[in-house]
């Protein structure tokens, strides 16, 4: 299972609060199916705290490459991958 990103890339974006009870509501679901889960939301919170005014996104909601490359880096992460390697 995996967290839904962010609707646009401020934390008082209006659609972002949409996101809380879903992304609470995978995780519930990732937990009692014992399913891995994979923090995406987390991630591009991390990333846009980090570098604030960089544009992860195109439109808001669809991810340009390095929005891309954080969500392939947190899937690898999330199943183990840097521990592996």
């Amino acid at each position: 299972r995996c967290e839904a990103g962010v609707i646009g890339e401020t934390r008082d974006a209006p659609h972002n609060e949409l996101m809380i009870p879903y992304n609470a509501c995978v995780g519930r679901l990732a937990a009692e199916y014992k399913a891995l889960l994979v923090p995406i939301n987390q991630a591009f919170w991390r990333a846009i705290d980090a570098k604030p005014g960089t544009a992860w996104t195109g439109d808001g909601v669809h991810p340009l490459s390095n929005g891309h490359m954080l969500m392939a880096l947190t899937v690898y992460e999330a199943m183990g991958g840097f521990e592996a390697a």
